[in-house]
């Protein structure tokens, strides 16, 4: 082995080589340098044109489908909340200078309802998007209006991917 010491942690001794080390720090390094990477990417990059690029790059047609329910999914789920605590907020009522709402057991009880009944409006609200997008003809396939081409700018790196 290498050169090495121990690290002391609470009631577990845990022996440390400099060759382990570098190894852990140069993992560290690339993981946060991939995040990085994909945060600027979807920062600077429409998410229609992220699809287009998956199915480009030749990702299956489900992963990329799932990818765009998902993305759009996200939306759906933040207005239904939104309305929620918007009625929530329409209903309750608090007298100047006293405190509203219950305990912290009552309040509990009244977030896990809310968020029950979340998931079950969310869930009946994308079976009737999924309905009507099966009645407007989509056959798993996610297709856009501008049309991609790859060109030797773009491989270099100088343009968006977009037309």
């Amino acid at each position: 082995m290498g050169e090495g010491g121990v690290l002391h942690l609470p009631g577990i001794p845990w022996p440390v080589y400099e060759a382990g080390l570098w190894r852990f720090l140069s993992i560290v390094a690339r993981s946060y340098l991939s995040i990085q990477a994909a945060v600027l990417l979807s920062t600077t990059t429409p998410f229609p044109d992220l699809l287009w690029a998956m199915r480009a790059l030749k990702a299956p047609r489900l992963l990329v489908a799932i990818s765009g329910f998902l993305y759009r999914y996200l939306f759906v789920l933040a207005d239904e909340a939104r309305r929620m605590l918007q009625a929530r907020e329409a209903r309750s009522g608090a007298l100047e200078g006293h405190r509203s709402g219950g305990s912290v057991i009552w309040r509990a009880k009244v977030t896990g309802a809310m968020a029950g009944t979340l998931f079950l409006r969310a869930y009946e609200r994308s079976e009737r998007i999924w309905t009507a997008m099966v009645a407007r003809g989509y056959d798993g396939e996610m297709r856009t209006l501008s049309i991609h081409a790859l060109r030797a700018m773009d491989w270099a790196g100088g343009e968006s991917v977009g037309g």
